[in-house]
């Protein structure tokens, strides 16, 4: 069974090793891709934050307890829009979850057309930036 989790410091390893997965599997598809990106230091940045960015989440998928996907996203203001909005950075799954459904539950968990959800995501980073 496949659930999600908030990622916490202690992934920033397995997550950049995920990453590295799926970059290697995506290259095929994407040839501007920097496939060793994740295993740079500014790739260890990233990583670490995305995982701990005020703005922000990052969302882990597990299968027995094994990581088999990501997403990453933050808080954005868009001048002409009324709403808050979230906007997704990565979404990444490995080469054996593809095809059964795993990106489908991640936007499940971000229902990208209910403008109360995202307005309540958003004021829980907002509220969770003011505290730090």
């Amino acid at each position: 069974m496949i659930s999600i989790r908030q990622a916490t410091i202690e992934d920033w390893e397995k997550l950049r090793e995920l990453n590295q997965k799926i970059f290697v599997n995506n290259s095929s598809f994407d040839e501007d891709l920097i496939v060793d990106f994740a295993m740079t230091p500014e790739g260890e940045s990233f990583f670490k934050d995305a995982i701990t960015r005020q703005d922000g989440c990052c969302l882990i998928a597990e299968e027995d307890g094994r990581m088999v996907g990501y997403t990453n996203g933050g808080t954005k203001d868009i001048s002409y829009r009324k709403s808050k909005y979230f906007e997704i950075d990565n979404l990444g799954v490995t080469s054996e979850m593809k095809g059964k459904g795993l990106g489908l539950v991640d936007f499940e968990f971000y229902p990208m057309h209910d403008h109360q959800w995202t307005e309540n995501l958003v004021d829980k980073i907002e509220e969770k930036r003011n505290k730090t």
